[in-house]
């Protein structure tokens, strides 16, 4: 489970993988987007990420990634 005071590099890829400011720091913006994908995703809104919340984020991560490499792929031909 990530917490305030974890490693800047294992923030910045919860960042990475919630499309907000990679900064390292698990600020107000990126526990909104946790808190957000939580609600969307019907679990406990705290802002924690554990287990079950980490696989939320990057499976949202993968489909947005997948779409997006689709759209590229498809819109140059």
């Amino acid at each position: 489970m990530y917490r305030f005071y974890d490693e800047k590099e294992k923030i910045r890829e919860i960042q990475r993988y919630l499309f907000v400011t990679e900064s390292g720091n698990y600020d107000e913006r990126t526990r909104e987007a946790v808190v957000s994908l939580q609600g969307r995703n019907g679990i406990e809104e705290n802002g924690k990420i554990d287990y079950e919340t980490f696989n939320l984020i990057y499976r949202e991560y993968a489909k947005k990634k997948e779409t997006q490499i689709l759209r590229e792929r498809f819109s140059s031909t």
